[in-house]
């Protein structure tokens, strides 16, 4: 069996996590189960890397006939224009949602496609990821959760095909966030619903202190594009330091002292005198 995983790429510290988690695996005949599988997944994700790193995510796809069950979702999602490169990410990275019953799949799919994502580009997989991991009572929860933060129905769907993942937050930190970027911030719905990755980031690490920095510097005029801004809460902590910190802490000193007291002591990075911020 263990010759067998390492034929098709699998060994190491990935073989080593299947056989602990998947003990039965060896109960499992090699020629009518295991070697048929494994000739199955590499058809679809086409190299042995991403055979290796589809079972890294889920050691026990091999407890059932895997081409039985996930055959039909793939043709689904191929009858609608899914690009094989797109399915093949699908599989590797969560192939658990492939592993849905075929019935409840294709309402997946359908549904995905009446909100009008593109078949073409990854956030069609990344919506039928998203929708395959919540039972249809968490879908509509959340959706009047934003309803009652003030979202129209038009707005939400628009969030979701700009950053389908939005939907995993949970419904606390999704008040949470929504609250004070719309109270605090003065953010309407229709704005946020254009960014929906900041519901995806820490409110406490970074939303709140960059924007309690970044709403001195729009006071005192040095930004002034809302954009702009949206850019700022966008980019990693190093660039933010360096294009607002580093960049207005001689104007504005006041700001390095209120970044500090949100997130605790900075490590300014080193910025080099030829890097324009």
């Amino acid at each position: 069996m263990i010759d067998v995983f390492k034929r098709y790429g699998v060994s190491g510290p990935d073989l080593t996590k299947i056989i602990s988690s998947s003990p039965s695996l060896f109960e499992a005949s090699v020629n009518k189960r295991v070697i048929p599988s494994f000739d199955f997944l590499r058809s679809v994700v086409h190299t042995d890397e991403n055979v290796s790193g589809t079972l890294r995510h889920s050691s026990r796809l091999f407890q059932s006939n895997l081409e039985e069950k996930i055959a039909p979702n793939i043709s689904i999602i191929r009858s609608h224009g899914v690009p094989d490169s797109n399915i093949a990410k699908l599989i590797v990275t969560h192939p658990r949602t492939v592993l849905l019953g075929v019935e409840r799949f294709g309402e997946i799919v359908a549904f995905v496609k009446e909100m009008d994502f593109n078949p073409l580009s990854v956030n069609f997989t990344f919506a039928i990821r998203v929708m395959s991991g919540m039972k249809k009572s968490n879908w509509e929860r959340k959706m009047k959760v934003y309803e009652r933060l003030g979202w129209s129905k038009e707005e939400f769907l628009s969030a979701f095909k700009v950053q389908p993942k939005f939907m995993l937050v949970s419904e606390e930190k999704i008040v949470k966030v929504v609250e004070f970027l719309q109270c605090e911030m003065g953010w309407k719905p229709s704005i946020l619903a254009k960014y929906p990755n900041l519901l995806l980031f820490s409110l406490e690490k970074r939303t709140i202190p960059r924007c309690l920095l970044l709403r001195i510097l729009i006071k005192k005029g040095l930004i002034k594009e809302r954009r702009g801004l949206f850019r700022m809460l966008n980019i990693c902590e190093k660039q933010f330091l360096e294009k607002i910190l580093i960049k207005y802490q001689d104007l504005v000193p006041e700001i390095v002292t209120v970044y500090q007291g949100t997130v605790g002591p900075v490590a300014f990075p080193t910025v080099g005198a030829t890097q324009k911020l």
